[in-house]
């Protein structure tokens, strides 16, 4: 999968796009050269989405097998995501890396589990 997608859809917050991504082929979800910066520095998509206190895509990268712990690399900036959440204070984002489970994402452009069930136990 081309990873110049995976990173339109983080720019754009489309978290739900992302989702689907991934849920194709998630060959890409650890590609820590994906961002840059003009400085030499790269990193991965969970790095990203932890700078910019993004939760959800947090979630769909966990969902996906995204490494919690792979650093960012370059001269200043070897940091984890979780040191990079903790520094900046995002708690929500802390909890999903320290937690040992995979976290769910729900896509908001699929029809809500609860009212598929009662529509399918509906007579017409």
């Amino acid at each position: 999968m081309n990873g110049g997608l995976i990173k339109k859809a983080i720019e754009e917050k489309n978290w739900d796009l992302l989702d689907k991504l991934l849920e194709t082929d998630n060959s890409k979800v650890n590609d820590a050269s994906m961002f840059t910066d003009d400085w030499g520095e790269w990193w991965a998509p969970l790095y990203e989405c932890c700078l910019d206190n993004q939760v959800d895509g947090v979630r769909v990268l966990l969902k996906h097998g995204a490494k919690r712990k792979q650093r960012a690399w370059g001269d200043g900036m070897c940091r984890s995501p979780l040191e990079v959440a903790e520094e900046k204070g995002y708690g929500e984002i802390v909890k999903l890396l320290k937690s040992k489970a995979r976290p769910d994402y729900v896509r908001r452009s699929d029809p809500p589990r609860d009212n598929m069930a009662d529509s399918r136990s509906e007579a017409p």
